[in-house]
């Protein structure tokens, strides 16, 4: 009954009446779920109940008289009732989801089969390619189809659809570079106030755009005409997996990448940077006019001399030679932008492809940046090991901090090999993937023993047994518990441990700008050789000391460490590098 408890397991569910009469059997006991509920245009009640009651006994018919093994057979039926719908008696709203409900039901009851096929998956811009559309009519009932529609154009076809017979036909056309039908829509226009912004309030809710589509007009019975509308698709076979579909993917003629993510010129530091500027061309190019450009609001940098004629297909690179251009301004933070110029043509976006088997291939076009600190950092130490976790892009940051970073495998994790280092940095969750950092773990702390730092970010606890969190040389758990909102208070528990004060004083301007959240997996129940130096709290929360955790073992340094390195330094967080470089310079223990 409602109103009365109802057991599952422990738990126990109720259902309670807010408003409107109690049900006494059935959940949805009084709610109208027939025609009559439908917003009809009609001068009269009496009118409407007519029309919405005429309307349910065509939709009972249909049901009543379907057959399984001759679905066609209700295709008149279905037509009548189209028919029924096309006028004005329901809102234009609903009519038009009604009308598309039934004309795919015509479709499937019918077994009527349409594809449309290119033959390749990642077409250049206004490219002429190869459309291939086949019909099937899998049902006696007479079908003919008239035309398609796409890319704006009508394509006749005028032929008759025989039973189970495939109607094919080539035709070339061109598709125009549109970001709609490649670009995700809550990408095209960035981040705003950490939330995807886009214009289309009517796009919001669907996990992608509609897809580059081509549009099928037939004549179905003699009389009804109908639009079936299909994605345009690259069809393949695959060795293992046999035919494969992937949606057609409309990109740009030429994308422009950088090799660099970051540059750090430090304060009173005079310095130069080289980086590199790539091409990729689906054409040859000969214009004489064409260059690449690196630009800020600040400088630009043009290679007019580039030489693009070997581009075909391929990748070619373009070295531009960077001073520290910020150091005469008040700015710590710049961003560079790509630029090609072919003409009057300006090409900026580079372009991310995710592929996962179970998911069609996304193609992501953006503006690849590279993001310029001119700040006060000061460095201690040179030589870091980086062990990879699950992945990040700490390393290349450190590279850009002016330290030389090595990636480290299993096999060069031995005491001799590590004595080069000043410090090792373990990627994040790099003890849930790599079961050899157990095997590795007595060179690692021999390695903190004799002066060495070992900073290991972020691992979850979902997956470390007490075999697996064997990572520190005293008591550690991995707990759950982060700091979501990245500005939230931090305070400084041990204002005069070094990691604050050595070789940068920190501050609390180094916790500005912070992107996302302030840290994660935070470390709990912890050994007393640990110490906290920072306590960090969301708003209206209990205040956390287990973000950054430090315990001398030996002559070196010991470190957990759920904050956010591996967001914040890639997004050229100034405070972030600062504090990372104290990390990677702990002084030695006597």
């Amino acid at each position: 009954g409602f109103g009365v408890p109802r057991s599952r397991g422990s738990q126990k569910e109720f259902c309670t009446t807010l408003k409107g009469d109690r049900p006494k059997a059935e959940l949805l006991e009084g709610v109208e779920l027939s025609w009559k509920r439908m917003p009809l245009r009609f001068a009269s009640q009496q009118e409407s109940a007519n029309w919405a009651l005429s309307a349910q006994n065509m939709v009972n018919a249909i049901a009543r008289s379907f057959s399984v093994e001759q679905p066609h057979t209700v295709v008149p039926a279905l037509i009548k009732l189209h028919n029924a719908i096309s006028g004005d008696a329901l809102a234009s709203g609903w009519r038009t989801k009604k009308l598309e409900e039934v004309e795919t039901l015509i479709a499937e009851c019918m077994g009527l089969y349409a594809e449309a096929i290119v033959p390749l998956q990642f077409i250049p811009e206004n490219e002429k390619v190869r459309l291939t559309i086949n019909l099937i009519n899998r049902s006696p009932i007479s079908g003919e189809a008239l035309n398609y529609r796409v890319n704006g154009d009508v394509i006749a076809l005028g032929k008759k659809l025989s039973d189970n017979v495939n109607l094919s036909q080539s035709d070339t056309v061109s598709f125009p570079y549109t970001f709609m039908y490649s670009q995700p829509y809550w990408l095209q226009n960035g981040i705003e106030n950490e939330l995807f912004a886009t214009a289309d309030q009517l796009a919001i809710g669907k996990p992608l755009n509609d897809p580059l589509s081509v549009k099928v007009k037939l004549l179905i019975d003699g009389s009804y005409t109908m639009e079936i509308e299909r994605p345009v698709q690259y069809k393949f076979t695959d060795p293992v997996k046999g035919e494969q579909y992937q949606p057609a993917i409309i990109t740009p003629r030429h994308l422009v990448y950088s090799n660099n993510d970051i540059i750090v010129f430090k304060k009173g530091q005079p310095d130069s940077v080289t980086v590199r500027a790539m091409v990729s061309s689906w054409e040859k190019i000969d214009d004489q006019q064409a260059n690449i450009s690196v630009k800020s609001p600040e400088k630009a940098w043009v290679r007019k001399d580039a030489d693009f004629s070997s581009l075909v297909n391929g990748l070619n690179g373009y070295d531009f030679k960077l001073n520290n251009y910020l150091a005469n301004t008040q700015k710590e933070k710049d961003d560079l932008v790509l630029e090609m110029k072919l003409g009057d043509q300006s090409y900026t976006n580079a372009q991310r492809t995710i592929t996962y088997n179970h998911l069609p291939t996304l193609r992501h076009y953006y503006q690849d940046r590279i993001k310029v600190l001119h700040i006060d950092l000061k460095i201690a130490g040179k030589k870091i090991g980086y062990i990879e976790g699950a992945g990040d892009r700490v390393a290349s940051c450190l590279e850009a901090m002016g330290y030389e970073v090595t990636i480290l495998k299993e096999e060069d994790i031995t005491e001799t090999n590590l004595r080069r280092f000043d410090a090792i940095v373990t990627g994040i969750r790099a003890y849930n993937v790599h079961e050899y950092l157990i095997r590795r773990y007595d060179v690692l702390m021999n390695f903190v023993k004799n002066g060495g730092n070992l900073i290991v970010q972020y691992n979850t606890s979902n997956n470390l047994g007490p075999v697996k969190a064997k990572m520190s040389p005293y008591e550690l758990g991995i707990g759950r518990t982060r700091v979501t909102d990245e500005v939230s208070p931090v305070r400084f528990a041990i204002p005069e441990h070094p990691v604050l004060n050595i070789p940068n004083k920190i501050s609390q301007k180094d916790f500005e700008g912070w992107i996302q959240e302030r840290s994660i997996y935070h470390g709990a129940q912890y050994d007393k050789n640990f110490v906290a130096p920072l306590a960090l709290k969301d708003f209206d929360e209990a205040e956390e000391t287990g973000s950054l955790l430090i315990a001398p073992f030996g002559k070196g340094n010991f470190v957990y460490t759920g904050i956010v390195f591996f967001r914040e330094l890639p997004a050229g967080v100034p405070g972030a590098y600062r504090l990372m470089a104290n990390l990677l310079g702990l002084p030695k223990n006597k």
